[in-house]
C-alpha cells in the first residue's frame, strides 16, 4: 500500500542544530490527559507527569550539546525551551534525520513512553509529530518563557484542554 508522505512541520531547509533557543510543545495522542490535573491555578502531576518530567530534565545527559530552559507539564502536553549550546557547530549541512532537535523529541518521546507504558499506562500514546518555534530574539525568548509558565493559570481558556475526556486524571 502506497500512503501519501506526510508533511513535515519543520522549516524547510532550516538546520534544527543551530546554536538557537527553540520552543517545543509536545502532545498526548487524542489530548488524553496522561500527565495530572490543574486545579485553582495550580498544576499538579501524576506519576506519568512525573515521569515526563524527570524524561525531560534528562534530555542534557543524553545530548550534552543541548540545555533546557523554562518548561511546564500539563494534562496532555509540555511545552518547554531548549537551547543548543553555542560553542557547538558542526559546520556541515546536516540531512534532516541528523538534526539534533528532531532527535532530541525522538529520544524524549521514547524514553518516555518506554517508562510509561512499562509502569503504570500502558495504552499512552504520543501525538505523531511535535510542535516547534525557532525563537530569533530576546523579546520573543521572554514573551514565550511567560506563555509557559502561565499555562496553568490560563488553563480554563486553553485550546488545548477538552474536559470530556475519559482519562482524566
Amino acid at each position: 500500500m502506497n500512503l501519501p508522505k506526510r508533511k513535515s512541520n519543520r522549516l524547510p531547509e532550516y538546520d534544527y542544530s543551530q546554536p538557537r533557543f527553540y520552543f517545543i510543545t509536545v502532545c498526548t495522542y487524542k489530548m488524553t490527559h496522561y500527565f495530572g490535573s490543574v486545579s485553582d491555578q495550580k498544576f499538579t502531576p501524576s506519576t506519568n507527569g512525573d515521569i515526563v518530567t524527570n524524561n525531560w530534565l534528562k534530555i542534557p545527559q543524553y545530548f550534552p550539546t543541548v540545555g533546557h530552559d523554562v518548561f511546564q507539564i500539563m494534562p496532555n502536553h509540555i511545552h518547554g525551551i531548549l537551547a543548543i549550546d553555542s560553542d557547538f557547530v558542526s559546520g556541515q549541512i546536516l540531512k534532516r534525520q541528523d538534526m539534533i532537535i528532531p532527535k532530541v523529541i525522538r529520544e524524549f518521546k521514547r524514553f518516555s513512553t518506554l517508562e510509561i507504558r512499562k509502569n503504570v499506562t500502558p495504552a499512552f500514546r504520543w501525538q505523531r509529530s511535535y510542535y516547534d518555534h525557532v525563537i530569533r530574539n530576546e523579546r520573543s525568548l521572554e514573551r514565550i518563557r511567560e506563555y509557559i509558565l502561565l499555562n496553568p493559570e490560563n488553563w480554563e481558556r486553553d485550546r488545548n484542554r477538552i474536559d470530556d475526556n475519559p482519562f482524566n486524571m
